[in-house]
């Protein structure tokens, strides 16, 4: 996903909108990365997994599901875009 998601990126000539997208494909394994490295890799420890870690955590994740869910909007309105002109 991030690989593609930098594709998308470059091919949009450095823009924003790739840039969103790119973005949230990075938060995404990065959240899942955090995940496994607080609570599943050797058990659960109480000293690590607080409610503000764990809160934060899920921020992280639904932000990268948000950014990573504008692309087929983009691609959409880049395409009626270039129909109308």
């Amino acid at each position: 996903m991030p690989l593609f998601a930098l594709w998308y990126f470059a091919s949009n000539n450095w823009s924003l909108k790739g840039l969103l997208v790119f973005f949230g494909a990075l938060m995404i394994p990065y959240s899942d990365l955090v995940l496994f490295n607080s609570w599943l890799h050797g058990g659960v420890d109480s000293d690590k997994t607080t409610l503000v870690f764990y809160v934060s955590n899920w921020i992280i994740y639904f932000t990268g599901q948000v950014l990573i869910s504008l692309l087929p909007s983009f691609v959409v309105l880049e395409e009626n875009y270039n129909y109308k002109t």
